[in-house]
């Protein structure tokens, strides 16, 4: 698992990587909420 940046217009945004499938899975979470919440529904 590695952890990311990316800026988009200015906002530096955090996002963790993991596995190396050509398939790509983009989870979001709203406003208050973190990354590690979706850790019970990942299987590293």
């Amino acid at each position: 698992m590695q952890e990311r940046h990316v800026t988009v217009n200015g906002n530096k945004i955090r996002y963790i990587e993991e596995g190396d499938s050509k398939n790509t899975i983009v989870l979001l979470h709203g406003l208050g909420g973190m990354a590690e919440r979706w850790f019970p529904w990942c299987h590293f």
